[in-house]
């Protein structure tokens, strides 16, 4: 599914680039769309960079090969959604996922896992 693998990508940013920092992942209603948040403590994304970054094949990392976030926010826009990226409240990044809820009641009943092996237990989050 789709939001599944968008979620896992920034959470396996978060884990690369902010690691040992906490992550928060929150999924917010917002009227007939939903917000799901990933945010992290690590250094945040100079602003100048908040778009260049979901480029195809821009990285700042050694390890990564420029596609996670330009397939990601092409997933979320393919859903009649978006992703973007701001500055954390008090340092960080955070990444918000901006759907119609219709998406994941259709996608995966309801349900998204939240897996992330590295930093966290199973998360299971429920949307409308």
């Amino acid at each position: 599914p789709e939001v599944t693998q968008i979620v896992r990508t920034l959470l396996d940013n978060a884990a690369r680039h902010a690691p040992g920092t906490p992550v928060l992942v929150t999924v917010r209603p917002a009227g007939s769309r939903v917000e799901i948040s990933v945010a992290d403590r690590g250094r945040g994304i100079a602003p100048h960079l908040h778009e260049a970054i979901f480029e195809r094949e821009f990285t700042t990392h050694a390890e990564g090969n420029g596609l996670g976030l330009f397939v990601a926010r092409r997933l979320a826009r393919d859903m009649d959604g978006d992703l973007v990226v701001r500055p954390r409240l008090g340092g960080g990044t955070e990444f918000v996922l901006d759907l119609p809820t219709h998406v994941e009641s259709t996608e995966a009943a309801g349900v998204v896992d939240l897996t992330h092996q590295e930093t966290a237990p199973a998360h299971r989050v429920g949307l409308p």
